[in-house]
């Protein structure tokens, strides 16, 4: 856990910007992510992964109720459908995992062609 939040600070550039809130929020979730997979970890020493995925989702949905319920937008029919389709070709994590691997990758493009920021070398 410390090496990723060492990595997330490189990729910050502390010492040369200045931390603003935004990427502050980014280090808490990467945190709060991290414990949640520590803590994921922990319970299916004693308890079956589907009661560990639901009381998960569970504690995430009652914590983050509140900030969501203050920006909600109605789901439309194409947003359902999409949803839908999703679940039904949902891939197992073995063939999914590997490609988290990338969200670093795709971020560093994404920032580059949208907001303009330089990649560093």
């Amino acid at each position: 856990m410390l090496v990723a939040l060492a990595g997330a600070m490189v990729v910050l550039r502390r010492g040369l910007r200045d931390l603003s809130f935004a990427q502050l929020s980014q280090l808490c979730a990467a945190a709060g992510f991290a414990g949640s997979y520590l803590f994921a970890k922990r319970l299916s020493q004693i308890a079956p992964a589907g009661l560990i995925v639901a009381m998960m989702s569970i504690a995430v949905t009652l914590l983050l109720m509140p900030l969501a319920i203050a920006v909600w937008l109605p789901v439309s029919a194409p947003q359902i459908l999409w949803l839908g389709l999703t679940v039904a070709f949902e891939a197992p994590p073995t063939v999914t995992r590997p490609v988290r691997f990338l969200q670093l990758v795709w971020a560093s493009l994404l920032g580059t062609i949208v907001f303009g920021e330089p990649v560093d070398p």
